[in-house]
């Protein structure tokens, strides 16, 4: 297991040395595509075997000879078959072999709470927790690609017989020792901390987007002590960064903000208000976690340029992410989102906004306002339509929508010319034209159309000479004709240009 370990710190430090040892984890995508393959795979490797079997026997060879020839091919085809698999295979099996570091990872995780919590507090007495404790609290991240987060404490050395003797059995009323250490808790005085958050909270949204502020519950702040109430349960049921009230206290006694906070892969469960103090703060990671919400005062965050919350359970944002005017980066990825707040629009800083993996069913009018936006990406959602307001995106570069349930490009789009790549592939048969225009995205280099219903390329197709790389398969194609598709893009776009100046000479006949 490597060298001897004997306290907390050793534990620590192999952790962090097999983190780095640990293959990198295959994206979300990659799985998916893995497990296509290997269905189609199997599809082709059945149909295979069906047609070998199907052959009849000829009359001038033995039957046993014949079986023995088939058993042959059998045996060559499914060969074949397993070299083929192999490489998506072992994407699984290294996705399976994450998840098992995972478990290892969130055992740990308990273990070391379990641990280092600070002894039970009285029952009527709700003091926050050492100082020390806080302190030494210290996210340990894993690779961008996912997994949980493992907060390891403490800069005390304890033995390791501590981590590894199961905890007492809970008494009724059974105690949640983890919990209340995962939450400290403090008063929020007159004036104090709480106080003052909300009271600028009011203030900005007033002199800013003019939305009504969200009056916080109180169950949405650490409680001052313990109660039956069922507010109070789901309360001391939730979890956020054990080190946030000592950055928080921190800013408020001695004017001390952090400029970044990487809360990330923690599997936190709420974010409090109190959050929207830290004003300095350019770049908030909470990805990875299990967050249903994020507090109305981020947008008293104006400093902000980063934000993400990718991999999360959110199923919305609050409107006041349109007070991030200084914004430039938005990470929403992976998480349940079914539409995108009007405010987005004043988030005019934008540069980079990507909202895979939602709900989203339409992108609000409002988008068209980013006009700094450069990368939309929001593929596998559930888009039937495109906003015809995005012709103001006059900076944008990347445009990402595959795998939605779009059936056509709006015309407004053909005037982004600064566009070079448009993956507008995988909307499988709804997708059945293109806007006429569509040659004049004359700064296209990357396009990608496959898996759709696409029949007919528009005239104006054969504008597009800038193209590096063009996806046409798996479409029913009758112009271009599949054998010119099959040829590759340079043979589609001479295609293109015989059909238009036909087309022209034609119509010059005609008149």
């Amino acid at each position: 297991m490597g060298r001897a370990v004997e306290t907390v710190e050793d534990v620590v430090a192999q952790m962090k040395l097999l983190l780095t040892a640990v293959p990198p984890r295959p994206s979300f995508g990659e799985v998916e595509a893995a497990k296509l393959a290997i269905r189609d795979e199997e599809s082709s490797l059945s149909a295979k075997l069906d047609e070998l079997f199907s052959e009849p026997c000829p009359p001038a060879v033995p039957p046993r000879v014949f079986r023995a020839l088939q058993e042959m091919h059998e045996s060559v085809i499914r060969t074949q078959s397993e070299v083929r698999r192999k490489s998506h295979a072992f994407v699984l099996q290294l996705e399976e072999r994450h998840r098992i570091f995972d478990d290892l990872l969130r055992r740990a995780e308990s273990a070391l709470a379990l641990a280092l919590a600070p002894a039970p507090a009285s029952k009527f007495a709700a003091p926050s927790p050492p100082s020390s404790l806080v302190a030494a609290a210290s996210p340990l991240r894993r690779s961008s690609s996912g997994g949980p987060l493992s907060t390891i404490a403490n800069e005390r050395a304890r033995p390791l017989q501590a981590l590894l003797d199961p905890p007492s059995p809970p008494r009724p009323p059974p105690p949640a020792p983890a919990t209340v250490a995962a939450r400290p808790r403090y008063e929020p005085e007159a004036g104090g901390l709480l106080a003052r958050t909300q009271q600028e909270g009011r203030s900005l949204f007033e002199r800013g987007a003019k939305i009504e502020p969200v009056e916080p519950k109180t169950s949405a702040e650490p409680a001052l002590a313990p109660s039956s109430g069922a507010a109070d349960e789901e309360l001391l049921g939730a979890r956020w960064p054990p080190n946030l009230l000592s950055i928080l206290e921190t800013a408020e006694k001695d004017g001390q903000q952090p400029e970044a906070l990487d809360f990330s892969n923690g599997g936190y469960t709420w974010i409090p208000e109190s959050i929207g103090m830290l004003v300095n703060l350019t770049s908030l990671d909470l990805s990875g976690n299990m967050l249903s919400a994020l507090p109305e005062s981020i947008g008293l965050l104006t400093h902000l340029t980063s934000l993400d919350v990718e991999a999360n359970l959110l199923k919305s944002l609050p409107e006041s992410l349109g007070l991030l005017t200084c914004l430039q980066t938005l990470n929403i990825e992976k998480n349940s989102i079914e539409e995108l707040p009007w405010t987005i629009g004043k988030c005019t800083a934008l540069v980079e906004l990507r909202a895979d993996f939602n709900q989203l069913k339409a992108l609000p009018e409002a988008v068209g306002q980013l006009r700094s936006l450069r990368i939309l990406s929001v593929h596998l959602n559930c888009l039937k339509t495109l906003p015809t307001t995005m012709a103001s995106l006059t900076s944008l570069t990347e445009l990402y929508v595959h795998f939605n349930q779009l059936d056509t490009l709006p015309e407004s789009i053909c005037s982004l010319t600064s566009l070079q790549k448009l993956d507008a592939s995988s909307n499988f048969s709804d997708f059945r034209s293109l806007p006429p225009s569509i040659g004049n995205l004359q700064g296209l280099r990357d396009l990608d159309l496959s898996f759709n219903h696409l029949s007919v390329l528009p005239d104006s197709f054969a504008q597009l000479t800038n193209l590096r790389r063009l996806k046409l398969d798996g479409n029913p194609w009758r112009s271009p004709p599949l054998e010119v598709v099959a040829e590759g893009q340079q043979a589609v776009l001479e295609y293109m240009a015989k059909w238009k100046e036909r087309d022209l000479e034609e119509k010059a006949k005609e008149s």
